[in-house]
C-alpha cells in the first residue's frame, strides 16, 4: 500500500471520442502511485461513454460517473471536483495529453513550497498543423494577496495562457472558493480567489498537449458561433448580462468575488482598478455586445407599454447593465438613448 497522499484526477467528458483514447492512455500511465481518476460522462453521443466504460472495466483506479442531466462544461468540472476523495486534486481532459510524469512532477514542487496552493506546468497547443506555446510564467511566489491577484491579471494580459488552470491544486484550499462560475473567464477569477489563499506557480516544463476541438470563436467575427460555445458550457442564459453581454459580465462576477472577499476597502479599490483596466483590453468584443443589447432593448421596452409592470422591470434591469457598463468607460450617444428611454418609462409608470 502507497504511503504517498491520494491524488484525485478529474476527467470531465463530453463527446470527445475522436481524441479519448489516447487522452485516457496518458491519464492512466501516470507514474504517481496513489491516483483514484475520476471520469464523469456528460451524456455523451459519440461513443465516449462506451469508451469511458471500457476503461473503468480495465483499470481499478477508474471511478465512473454516468450524468443523467447535461452538466455543461463548468458543472461538470465542478462534480469532479465535489466527488474526489484525495488530498491533492487536478483537472484532466477528455482531448488533451498529458504527459506521464504530469502529476509526479508538479507534486515535487508542492512538497517543496508548502505556501503554493496550485502548481501548473507549460502547455503547447495544437491548431492547424502548428504547434503554439503560451509566453511568459506566472509565479505569485512572496506576494501579498492583492499583489498576486495583479500579478495573475498582468500574466493574462501580456498574453500568458489561462491553460495555468490545469495544474495540482491543495484540495482543502480549492474547496474554499467557488468552482465554475457560469460566465466567461470563470478560470481567472476562480483563480484569483484561490490566490487569497495561497501562492501560483506554473514551471517551465511542457507537461500538457492541448488540442483544439472547437476552431477559433470570435465574437467579432461570428457571434453565432460564439453563442454556440457559450450554450455548450450553460453560461449564456438567465440574466440580461449572461444573454446579451457575457464578456462584461465576466467582469461584473469578478468585482462580485473582490467584493466578498475580507480585505479592506483601499485593496478593493487597487483590484477594481486593475479588473476595469484588463476589461479595456476587450472593448471591441464588449462594444459588439452593447451595439447588439441597444438594438433590442431600445425597440423592445417601449413596445411593452401595454404592461406596465413588465417594462418598469426590463427597464430597471436595462438601467443597472447601462450603468454599469458606464461604469467601465463604455460610452456613446446610443447607450444613453436608451437610458432615456429606460428613465422614461420607469417615470410614465410611476404610481401617484
Amino acid at each position: 500500500m502507497s504511503t504517498k497522499p491520494l491524488i484525485s484526477l478529474g476527467v470531465p467528458v463530453y463527446n470527445d471520442a475522436r481524441w479519448l483514447r489516447e487522452a485516457l492512455d496518458h491519464l492512466v500511465s501516470q507514474d504517481y502511485p496513489n491516483l483514484e481518476i475520476i471520469i464523469a460522462d456528460d451524456g455523451s453521443t459519440d461513443g465516449s461513454l462506451e469508451i469511458c466504460r471500457e476503461y473503468a472495466r480495465r483499470d481499478k483506479h477508474i471511478l465512473l460517473f454516468e450524468n443523467k442531466h447535461n452538466l455543461g462544461g463548468w458543472g461538470n468540472h465542478k462534480f469532479v471536483f465535489d466527488v474526489s476523495k484525495g488530498d491533492y486534486f487536478a483537472w484532466g481532459s477528455g482531448h488533451d495529453y498529458f504527459e506521464t510524469c504530469y502529476i509526479s512532477r508538479l507534486m515535487e514542487k508542492l512538497d517543496a513550497h508548502p505556501n503554493v496552493v496550485q502548481c501548473c506546468p507549460k502547455s503547447i497547443l495544437s491548431r492547424d498543423g502548428k504547434s503554439y506555446k503560451p509566453p511568459g510564467l506566472l509565479d505569485t511566489r512572496g506576494l501579498k494577496p492583492t499583489e498576486r491577484i495583479k500579478n495573475l491579471i498582468d500574466f493574462r494580459l501580456s498574453g500568458g495562457s489561462m491553460d495555468i488552470f490545469y495544474g495540482l491544486y491543495r484540495s482543502e484550499l480549492l474547496g474554499r472558493v467557488k468552482i465554475g462560475r457560469d460566465v466567461v473567464s470563470a478560470d481567472e477569477i476562480m483563480l484569483a480567489e484561490l490566490s487569497f489563499y495561497g501562492e501560483l506557480l506554473q514551471i517551465d516544463d511542457v507537461l500538457i498537449h492541448k488540442v483544439n476541438t472547437r476552431g477559433k470563436v470570435n465574437v467579432r467575427e461570428n457571434r453565432e458561433s460564439y453563442r454556440a460555445h457559450l450554450d455548450r458550457n450553460k453560461i449564456s442564459k438567465g440574466t440580461l448580462f449572461k444573454e446579451y453581454l457575457p464578456r462584461l459580465y465576466s467582469f461584473v462576477e469578478y468585482m462580485v468575488m473582490i467584493d466578498s472577499a475580507s480585505i479592506s476597502m483601499v485593496e478593493k479599490e487597487i483590484l477594481y482598478k486593475e479588473i476595469s483596466n484588463e476589461a479595456s483590453t476587450f472593448s471591441k468584443n464588449i462594444e459588439e455586445e452593447l451595439i447588439y443589447f441597444i438594438e433590442h432593448f431600445i425597440v423592445e421596452i417601449p413596445a411593452q407599454h401595454k404592461y406596465p409592470l413588465v417594462q418598469q422591470y426590463e427597464a430597471a434591469s436595462v438601467l443597472s447593465v447601462l450603468d454599469f457598463a458606464l461604469m467601465q468607460g463604455f460610452v456613446s450617444e446610443e447607450l444613453f438613448r436608451l437610458r432615456y428611454v429606460c428613465l422614461n418609462a420607469l417615470e410614465s409608470n410611476r404610481k401617484i
